[in-house]
């Protein structure tokens, strides 16, 4: 008996602790922003109706300019990874300690995944078998809308498999793990703008969304990194409370000003491909959505 509770004692601590000793405000947080990621993408998918059939979709974004400044708090990406990291932490640094190998926790967190995402797939697949059946026009205008949203579960999981290394960095450097971080996207857009001479700073969104990719997409790993990063140092008390929030809050306000003064879109979703964009490769602007939920978290 005595044996058994201490497995069960150890499960609960695995997954976070369970009843009145797990806190419920990161799961909320997370619930929340899962269900803006999928709402989000819907409703900014507007069909276009021709004699009472629809034949087509636009984007909110292209059809009504500013649904950008909305993304500001509609991309809850930085959010879900923040809050993600902060409630995972604890338990990688045990795997650290106890020298345990964290893919069997990193393919747990794929498995969970990949359920719910199984099952919408099938939906859509009996969908198209019906449309193949019946020469319905539901899947054809819909196009990319049903699915672009699954990008998300891909660059989360790839990023968690780094949280090793963010706990590590954590331990070695606190918050100075995050301004590396900062510094090394502040480089990336910088060398991406081909930014020489401190006054081309005032055009820098507009040289960096204006150029190809390039060394830009090194942002995809490290400006999704920056949350996570956060999150375990906010788990572990480096930054908390109201002043701290509403500091943050400030600064990603400031920060958003001054990127899109500098030309970078003011959306931070794409409302269609080929077009200026702050999330394909990400770009420092994103940087200023993370200040802005992570204040609103703390205050």
């Amino acid at each position: 008996m005595k044996q058994g509770t201490q497995k069960l004692d150890s499960s609960a601590k695995n997954n976070g602790g369970t009843g009145a000793s797990r806190d419920r405000y990161p799961d909320a947080l997370r619930a929340g922003a899962l269900l803006v990621v999928v709402f989000g993408h819907w409703i900014a998918t507007l069909p276009r109706l021709e004699n009472g059939l629809m034949t087509t979709t636009d984007h909110l974004l292209l059809v009504w300019t500013g649904a950008g400044v909305l993304t500001w708090v509609l991309q809850v990406v930085p959010l879900f990874v923040f809050v993600s990291a902060a409630v995972s932490a604890d338990g990688a640094q045990r795997r650290l300690e106890q020298g345990h190998r964290q893919l069997h926790w990193w393919a747990g967190r794929a498995l969970g995944l990949a359920r719910p995402t199984v099952t919408y797939l099938a939906v859509l697949v009996a969908f198209v078998i019906l449309a193949t059946y019946t020469g319905g026009r539901l899947l054809g205008p819909l196009n990319h809308s049903l699915t672009v949203h699954l990008w998300f579960l891909m660059m989360l999981l790839g990023i968690q498999a780094l949280l090793p290394l963010s706990v590590w960095a954590d331990n070695r450097w606190g918050l100075k793990a995050v301004a590396g971080l900062l510094l090394i996207a502040a480089a990336v857009d910088l060398l991406r703008g081909g930014i020489t001479a401190p006054g081309e700073l005032l055009e820098l969104g507009t040289r960096v969304t204006g150029s190809d990719g390039g060394i830009g997409w090194l942002n995809a790993i490290v400006v999704w990194l920056l949350p996570q990063q956060l999150g375990i140092a906010w788990k572990r008390g480096r930054f908390s409370g109201l002043g701290c929030g509403l500091a943050l809050l400030l600064l990603g306000l400031l920060w958003l000003a001054a990127a899109v003064a500098s030309g970078y879109p003011v959306a931070m979703v794409d409302g269609a491909f080929g077009v200026p964009s702050n999330l394909l490769p990400p770009t420092l602007a994103l940087v200023g959505v993370m200040w802005v939920q992570v204040g609103f978290v703390l205050t």
